[in-house]
């Protein structure tokens, strides 16, 4: 006969197997209905923190085993696709949620209106903005370290906001860069194609498509841009093949 204590221990494994484990599903499709894999998910907690990330596989499904606790938002990202964001959902320690999620397909207006010569200039030189940058003292983000950011950073703001550029802070809630100079969100160039409205930036590209970011400060820029960059203004060079990341 088990002696008390070995079938206490007994009847606490049981209890514990028997508990129901958290599970968070998420299917994402076109919006023909057809599955979309690769595409970057971001679970988000009510403190605009990253809690999860996963990548959707072939049958456009992916699944988190456990995530966290909370009130919880889910973005979802893949380009040549408008960004969606969830409405909040809670998930406690037992959920089982499934959700699923429709993207439809963004225009892309990554293709600027410049002298074709000039931009492979810019992208076959060292320094692919034409700009001598160790005079101005612009912050470079490498390829490397955007490419470690795909994933997990929802957009251009995440990347920005984890390298801490001294005097510029992002903006959670419009998703944008901003001078402690003042002013709004700071305007950005994509290849050489100037867009004033700073706010626009999540919308215009996505993480996949940048090789370089350079952030210049408004001590920094000095005349090319003129008066729309008083406070600064980020730079952004896309990849030379990024039509090919287009399904």
């Amino acid at each position: 006969m088990a002696s008390p204590l070995r079938a206490v221990g007994l009847l606490l494994i049981v209890a514990t197997r028997a508990l129901p484990a958290q599970t968070l599903a998420v299917s994402v499709r076109d919006s023909a209905g057809a599955p979309l894999d690769q595409v970057g998910l971001v679970l988000i907690d009510a403190r605009e923190r990253i809690v999860a990330t996963a990548r959707t596989s072939k049958d456009g499904n992916a699944r988190w085993p456990k995530a966290d606790t909370g009130l919880m938002r889910l973005v979802a990202r893949r380009f040549g696709y408008t960004p969606h964001t969830s409405a909040t959902f809670r998930i406690g320690p037992t959920d089982t949620i499934g959700m699923r999620i429709t993207l439809a397909r963004a225009s892309l207006i990554l293709d600027p209106i410049v002298v074709k010569a000039q931009r492979e200039e810019l992208r076959d030189g060292r320094n692919p903005f034409g700009i001598n940058l160790r005079a101005t003292g612009g912050h470079i983000i490498t390829p490397t370290e955007i490419d470690q950011a795909v994933l997990g950073a929802r957009d251009v703001a995440d990347i920005l906001a984890r390298r801490a550029i001294p005097g510029v802070t992002v903006d959670q809630r419009a998703r944008c860069p901003r001078s402690n100079r003042g002013g709004g969100c700071m305007p950005f160039v994509i290849d050489g194609q100037l867009y004033p409205n700073g706010s626009a930036l999540q919308d215009v590209i996505v993480n996949e498509a940048i090789d370089y970011i350079v952030v210049l400060r408004g001590t920094e820029v000095g005349v090319r841009y003129g008066a729309v960059a008083n406070n600064g203004i980020v730079l952004i060079a896309t990849k030379r093949d990024w039509r090919r990341l287009v399904p």
